[in-house]
């Protein structure tokens, strides 16, 4: 919870900070399982495996953008 607290604390100051930049920061969506090479969702070289992860999070990601 910790986290949470700190980034939903820190997400106005970087959206106002990057307000005239090219780029955008956020939404964001906070996991409780590390991506690791067991669960599928990276590499042996240690990328993530935006596929798997688009899938295993396909709903949540979908809620992000509404």
């Amino acid at each position: 919870m910790k986290c949470c607290c700190l980034l939903t604390n820190c997400f106005p100051y970087l959206s106002c900070r990057t307000s005239d930049c090219s780029f955008q920061i956020g939404p964001f969506f906070i996991v409780d399982e590390p991506f690791t090479i067991d669960n599928g969702l990276m590499t042996p070289t240690m990328k993530v495996r935006r596929d798997r992860v688009m899938s295993k999070y396909q709903e949540q990601i979908a809620n992000l953008f509404k």
